[in-house]
C-alpha cells in the first residue's frame, strides 16, 4: 500500500530511451521537441521566402522590368544572413538551454 503512494510513475524518455522519466519530465521533453520542430519549420519558411524573392526578381528582370540595384542589395543581405546562419546560433542556444532544462526537470520555465 505504501508503494502506491510513495513512488511516482515513470516511463522511458523520448530523448534518451535508457533513462526513466516521470510525467513532468516527459512533458518537458514534449515542449523541447515541439519548440525544435517549430524552429525548423520557421527555417524552411525563411528559405522558401528567399527562393520566392529570387525567382520574382529574375522574372521581373526577364519580363523587361527595370533592374533595381537596391532591391538586389537587400535580397543579397537577406541571403547572406541566412547563409551565415545569424539566427541559427540563437536557435541552437535556445534549444540547448531547453535541453538542459529538460535534463534538470525544470518544467515551469519551459511552459
Amino acid at each position: 500500500m505504501v508503494w502506491l503512494f510513495g513512488c511516482s510513475s515513470t516511463t522511458c524518455s523520448v530523448l534518451d530511451p535508457e533513462k526513466r522519466v516521470n510525467r513532468q519530465e516527459l512533458e518537458a521533453e514534449l515542449n523541447y521537441i515541439t519548440e525544435l520542430i517549430n524552429s525548423r519549420i520557421e527555417d524552411i519558411n525563411r528559405q522558401d521566402e528567399i527562393k520566392r524573392e529570387i525567382v520574382a526578381a529574375f522574372a521581373n528582370l526577364e519580363a523587361g522590368g527595370q533592374f533595381n540595384p537596391l532591391g538586389l542589395l537587400s535580397l543579397g543581405g537577406t541571403v547572406a544572413a541566412i547563409g551565415f546562419g545569424l539566427d541559427r546560433n540563437y536557435k541552437k542556444k535556445r534549444a540547448e538551454k531547453t535541453l538542459k532544462q529538460v535534463e534538470n526537470g525544470e518544467k515551469s520555465k519551459l511552459s
